[in-house]
């Protein structure tokens, strides 16, 4: 799914009414609630580095708890809803429905994540970004709905619960431009690959308290090339690192098998941040224009890689 990097992806829950065979008989409520989607183009998506349209292939889970509490309500805990509608508006919907009580007086909240993990025990989530082929299978999102702490319950009727999703990670946008003033061309990048190491790749996530547990397991990360020899990217845990302790690795790929390396100085990549470097791959080097922009700005990074 294509992204927006703006502030947070709403999901709409309404509920699901039913009708009898008459076309004119009026609709009533059940207590079955759907799942809906509608996205505008200033609101963020899950994934990519600026569409903002649903792909139609992705899931979310959901949790309906007790008003103030993480108790479980109605078994509805870790409920799958998937979509496989495009464009900027998308219906979810469960083989497993969500109902509210049938007692009106109990009241609930929701929960929900993306993207959905069936691995999920005691709403810890196990994030692992190693592999970066698809974007929109490792950026976690989560949101809450309590109703302005009243809580929810079937007399809802018809009435909207919204879930704004917030990102939980942090994305890195890499451009890169050929140096054709020594004697490369873009053609020369068509075959670059891109990749970060010294990043930790995976971390627990409480879905309910909304806390990362400390990144583990440093390994090599691929970015997605998403343009070839222009456009790459890659969605990280949030971590701190001293300066040198990560790098990035330019490969051509060529005959030469040239490759350019950079050193990133002491950074801290922080949730819900985008990180954009400006690549220009030169013959004497890389020289990297760093800013940060998107989701939070915070601050920008320049340096050269050798």
């Amino acid at each position: 799914m294509k992204t927006k990097f703006l502030s947070a992806l709403v999901i709409t829950v309404i509920l699901l009414v039913s009708c009898s065979n008459e076309d004119n008989t009026p609709e009533t409520n059940d207590g079955h609630v759907k799942f809906s989607s509608g996205v505008s183009a200033n609101q963020t998506k899950v994934g990519g580095s600026d569409g903002n349209q649903w792909e139609g292939n992705e899931a979310i889970g959901i949790y309906m708890v007790e008003t103030g509490d993480v108790l479980i309500a109605e078994d509805a805990e870790n409920i799958k809803y998937t979509t496989t509608s495009t464009g900027a508006a998308a219906t979810f919907t469960s083989t497993t429905p969500i109902y509210y009580p049938v007692d009106a007086t109990q009241k609930v909240d929701f929960i929900a994540y993306h993207p959905y993990s069936g691995s999920v025990s005691s709403y810890v989530y196990p994030i692992n970004v190693a592999n970066q082929s698809n974007q929109s299978a490792i950026d976690l999102m989560r949101a809450t709905a309590n109703n302005s702490g009243s809580g929810y319950d079937k007399t809802q009727g018809v009435s909207y619960v919204n879930l704004a999703f917030d990102h939980k990670l942090t994305k890195v946008i890499i451009n890169t431009t050929p140096d054709t003033d020594n004697g490369l061309t873009q053609a020369d990048l068509a075959n670059m690959t891109v990749t970060i190491n010294g990043l930790n790749t995976k971390a627990n996530y409480n879905i309910t308290t909304d806390l990362l547990s400390t990144p583990n397991t440093v390994a090599d990360i691929l970015t997605k090339s998403t343009t070839a020899g222009t456009l790459y990217e890659a969605i990280v845990v949030p971590q701190s690192f001293t300066a040198g302790a990560v790098t990035v690795e330019f490969a051509l790929n060529n005959v030469k098998s040239e490759v350019f390396v950079y050193e990133v100085p002491a950074t801290t990549f922080a949730k819900a941040e985008k990180h954009t470097f400006n690549v220009t791959v030169q013959r004497t080097g890389v020289a990297v224009r760093g800013t940060i922009n998107g989701w939070d700005p915070v601050g920008a990074v320049s340096g050269t890689a050798k």
